[in-house]
């Protein structure tokens, strides 16, 4: 699969070279024109960058978040997006995260988160801060950091880790808009049940949607392994 599939502010960005792959979800901050251009401009560039050297690292992520400074112009200066990205290989997965959209690891029945969210609330917790308040709250959710279109904004959180890839590895990767609805139980319980990507997607997809209180752009991908040796099965 080659190319990038949008709908307002999230892409989807997927490409295919032999027995790996790379995907992408890209989260625009906010609403409008210049939210959807920089998902659509950082999805751009990350495959155009990563089929140039196969690299998919933090260097990699800043490039891309130069690019996006360049495109933005006078009326889009500022915009914003989140970075979710993984790459695949019969030895190894890279994954890369910027603010708050996430790459999950479904292995042997369990869920795991495997990129840190770049939100308020993460930060504190990390730190250790005693706030003295319920961090609960949606007043938390705002990103800490994210891709930025300005040059002087380059000081951004990466998480950027590789791990080893074993066969019948599911790959999911999400928009907060998935996040903010189903909790990892419920993401697990679906990945655990079903056979066929598409309609696992389709079914986290209507769950989040069925939420009344969640109003923000939903994006799923789904990537399984085969057996090691012969690459990535299936893509949605």
């Amino acid at each position: 699969m080659n190319g990038i599939v949008h709908q307002g502010s999230v892409a989807l960005s997927a490409a295919h070279a032999g027995s790996g792959a790379l995907v992408a979800v890209a989260d625009g901050v906010a609403a409008g024109y210049c939210a959807s251009l920089a998902s659509r401009t950082v999805l751009s560039s990350l495959d155009r960058l990563y089929r140039m050297d196969r690299v998919l690292d933090r260097h990699l992520v800043r490039r891309i978040q130069s690019e996006l400074a360049d495109a933005a112009g006078r009326r889009c200066h500022g915009m914003a997006t989140t970075l979710a990205a993984l790459s695949v290989d019969d030895q190894c997965a890279n994954v890369v995260g910027v603010g708050d959209s996430r790459v999950y690891l479904f292995r042997d029945g369990l869920l795991r988160q495997m990129t840190q969210d770049h939100t308020l609330r993460a930060a504190l917790e990390d730190e250790a801060h005693d706030v003295g308040e319920d961090l609960t709250g949606s007043a938390w959710d705002g990103l800490d950091s994210c891709l930025i279109a300005d040059q002087q904004e380059d000081q951004f959180a990466i998480c950027h880790a590789r791990y080893p890839v074993q066969g019948g590895d599911i790959w999911l990767l999400c928009s907060d808009g998935l996040t903010a609805s189903l909790d990892d139980a419920a993401l697990g319980g679906v990945l655990g049940s079903m056979v066929d990507l598409a309609a696992a997607c389709d079914r986290l997809v209507h769950a989040a949607v069925a939420d009344a209180l969640n109003d923000d752009n939903i994006t799923v991908a789904l990537l399984r392994v085969r057996a090691l040796g012969d690459g990535v099965q299936e893509l949605s």
